[in-house]
């Protein structure tokens, strides 16, 4: 509203009063949103009133435009409040409007973040999975293959080995079944039974025989010196020296005095079997290995040494027919182990690492072969005594090897696990035919792991992963720096509450400078 011009001579103030005005000049239309109509005081009004009334008057709107004053100067001119407001509402209202169905462009775009996105996640995850299957399961997988490959090949070799005693033994009963052998004291008959398995089977050093009714021992044992290798039989009869010459009388301990006489004579023997059937035998192998004389039979440091190997014998027992199973073959087949380790079959350095190893060994873990000879035997101090070696007596990862590990190959065939230090995988398989015998493998991991595949795959696996945690911290950062706005914002007196304040304090003002007029 504006005032006459009278009003300002009226005024002792009109310094205040034209700062009053001003500011209600800056807000037009005040009244219409309101829907108030002001009524102006007339002149004459002011006129009358008398000078005591129109000082409070005029303290009072001095102190009133102050207040307004401040208010304005807090928050801005009432004009730019209302426009402050007025944009408020419409981008309220445009992004009201706005919350309909997206565009066709929006739906384009966020059609191509999802596939972006999910090719992303795709290759990520293809990528873990191959770096993790090659450092994991495929190198184990090949360690296990080949440890297994390699307990195959050597229990094979093996198997020719102790496949010698299993010819003796073989050869004498067909003998003795196909009475071609039938007088314990038939030497010529007993020689020429044995001599070709001697000849063909390096392994065999000797085959022992006695009887369970007859006091008598015969032997046959392979000779092997410098330039020469024969047959020399042995007997302690009476006849010996005539009918075997001057080297044919069989000195030391009567084999009825040996242990492994007794095994055999508890052996079943069973009755009289004609030459139409197969004989029924029964073996078993010794309970521990022996030592033989070395195969080149050198005697050496003047003949006060003897180069021992080791060795194992088959005990067997074959009735004679028509003895009614009064009278029976009881014989040892005697084999020597040492080519278990010819020709560096158990070298495999190249594929089980620096500390993987092949062993041969007994139903009870005594060693029987080994790379390095002096790991088969131990001697006892101070008397010098030797013994075969246990296999979980040596040090590093064979110490984990049990006897239940032995006892699980021969029921399943293949016994395996993993061994420490070193995180070895060992393989323990019984030898095919002959479940007494085992051969035992341990193999590193790192003779299978390609270094260079490993560290590109280590590679992969940190750039694969690293943007993830880089994403979730700017995500963190983002959501941290959202929550602090919204409470400043939350803090922050809005526009429109201000303007309410402004407009009640202006119409409280026109109201009481009505009265007072």
């Amino acid at each position: 509203m504006i005032l006459p011009q009278s009003c300002g001579s009226l005024c002792r103030k009109p310094t205040a009063r034209s700062c009053l005005f001003g500011a209600m000049r800056k807000v037009p239309n005040l009244g219409a949103m309101k829907g108030k109509k002001e009524d102006t005081p007339s002149v004459d009004a002011l006129a009358v009133m008398s000078p005591k009334a129109r000082d409070r008057r005029d303290s009072e709107e001095s102190k009133e435009a102050g207040r307004l004053k401040a208010m304005l100067r807090r928050g801005g001119s009432m004009q730019s409040l209302l426009s402050l407001g007025s944009r408020r509402s419409n981008r309220s209202g445009g992004s009201s409007g706005g919350m309909g169905l997206p565009s066709k462009a929006h739906m384009i775009a966020g059609s191509f973040a999802c596939v972006i996105l999910s090719w992303v996640g795709t290759v990520s995850i293809l990528l873990m999975i191959v770096a993790l299957r090659y450092t994991g399961p495929v190198v184990d997988l090949a360690r296990e293959r080949y440890v297994v490959s390699a307990t195959e090949r050597v229990g094979s070799e093996a198997a020719q080995v102790f496949g010698a005693a299993s010819a003796a033994r073989h050869a004498l009963d067909y003998a003795v079944q196909r009475q071609l052998y039938f007088e314990p004291e038939d030497y010529d008959g007993l020689s020429l039974a044995l001599e070709p398995v001697f000849a063909a089977r390096k392994p065999l050093r000797a085959v022992d025989i006695t009887f369970d009714t007859r006091k008598v021992s015969v032997s046959l044992r392979r000779i092997v010196g410098a330039g020469f290798d024969r047959l020399l039989v042995q007997s302690d009869a009476d006849d010996c020296f005539e009918k075997l010459g001057r080297f044919g009388c069989l000195d030391g301990a009567r084999f009825h005095d040996m242990d492994w006489y007794q095994i055999g004579s508890s052996l079943p023997g069973g009755q009289e079997v004609d030459n139409t059937t197969d004989p029924p035998m029964s073996s078993q192998w010794n309970v521990g290995p022996g030592f033989v004389p070395h195969v080149e039979g050198g005697l050496v440091e003047s003949a006060r040494a003897v180069a021992w190997s080791p060795a194992h014998s088959l005990i067997f027992r074959s009735v004679f027919p028509g003895s009614y199973g009064n009278l029976s073959v009881i014989a040892r087949a005697v084999v020597e182990v040492t080519d278990l380790a010819e020709d560096d079959r158990l070298e495999d350095e190249a594929n089980l690492g620096e500390v993987g190893a092949v062993y041969v060994c007994d139903i009870k873990g005594t060693l029987l072969a080994t790379y390095y000879p002096g790991e088969k035997a131990r001697i006892e101090s101070p008397t010098g005594v030797t013994h075969f070696r246990m296999i979980w007596e040596l040090e590093g990862w064979a110490s984990s090897v049990q006897q239940g590990h032995f006892e699980e190959a021969r029921r399943e065939g293949i016994a395996s696990f993993r061994a420490e230090p070193g995180n070895l995988h060992v393989a323990i398989r019984a030898v095919r035919g002959y479940n007494h015998f085992f051969v035992v493998a341990g193999s590193e991991r790192s003779a299978y792991a390609d270094a260079f595949m490993e560290l590109i795959c280590t590679i992969a696996q940190s750039i694969v992963v690293s943007p993830y945690p880089a994403t979730a911290i700017i995500l963190g950062i983002c959501f941290i720096l959202i929550q602090l706005n919204a409470r400043r914002k939350r803090r922050r007196v809005q526009p429109e509450e201000r303007l309410a304040q402004a407009e009640k304090s202006l119409a409280m003002l026109r109201s009481r400078t009505i009265r007072s007029r």
